[in-house]
């Protein structure tokens, strides 16, 4: 039985130049620096959501947020917007809701009752 070996010149004529082939360490090097390059740009990025210039932002509760505080849906959040009789909102576009959570606190306050019986503060005495 005769073997048939391949020739190394052969070999060395199908592997990839050395150029073209990255070594794990020179890899991940690579990228190490990207994301570094990248974290410096977006700290200084005035688009930066974290440095808008009105602290307010910082405050504002989602949807979600709301909801698991309340213990109601975002779905009973939405109904209340629509209807009205929920905590004031802030409507920052079509599809972005907020609330402050000043808003929602006066809005539990609005709430409170002493019975069940008790009208709150706008019914009748």
């Amino acid at each position: 039985m005769v073997r048939n070996f391949p020739d190394p010149e052969e070999q060395r004529q199908q592997t990839p130049k050395a150029s073209t082939v990255f070594p794990v360490a020179q890899l991940s090097a690579a990228v190490s620096r990207y994301f570094v390059e990248r974290k410096h740009m977006s700290d200084n990025n005035v688009f930066n959501n974290n440095k808008l210039p009105t602290p307010a932002n910082d405050n504002l509760l989602t949807e979600t947020e709301v909801a698991k505080r309340l213990g109601v849906t975002k779905r009973c959040l939405q109904a209340w917007r629509y209807r009205g009789g929920g905590p004031r909102f802030v409507k920052i576009s079509d599809r972005c809701i907020r609330y402050r959570p000043d808003d929602v606190g006066e809005f539990v306050e609005t709430r409170l009752r002493v019975s069940t019986s008790d009208p709150g503060a706008g019914g009748a005495s």
